[in-house]
């Protein structure tokens, strides 16, 4: 497998169904997108809580009067929607970098 060495973090909070946050870092590859939480107790020490390619990401969403909470869905080999919603720091450069990196649909 080709790894590549170019990858972009973003700082950002990741929101649980439940309501709670996690000091997260949202890591852009060429080809993936990383959720990596904060471990809280020790600086600079995190773990993988997920990761997706680029082309499973289906949608993402603001809401008007929450501009900095971004939601996002990914397609599942079943067909089934995951979502997953994190308050960003300047969100509008977030999402469209991740958004350039999404391949065009053949």
């Amino acid at each position: 497998a080709v790894v590549s060495t170019q990858s972009t973090g973003f700082s950002v909070e990741e929101i649980t169904p439940d309501g709670k946050m996690f000091q997260s870092v949202l890591m852009l590859t060429a080809t993936h997108l990383y959720n990596i939480r904060r471990v809280p107790l020790r600086e600079g020490m995190g773990f993988i809580r997920y990761r997706y390619a680029f082309s499973t990401i289906a949608r993402i969403t603001a809401k008007k009067k929450h501009p900095d909470v971004i939601t996002f869905k990914f397609i599942k080999e079943n067909k089934e929607l995951l979502a997953y919603r994190y308050l960003i720091p300047d969100s509008k450069t977030v999402t469209s970098k991740i958004t350039s990196l999404i391949p065009p649909e053949s």
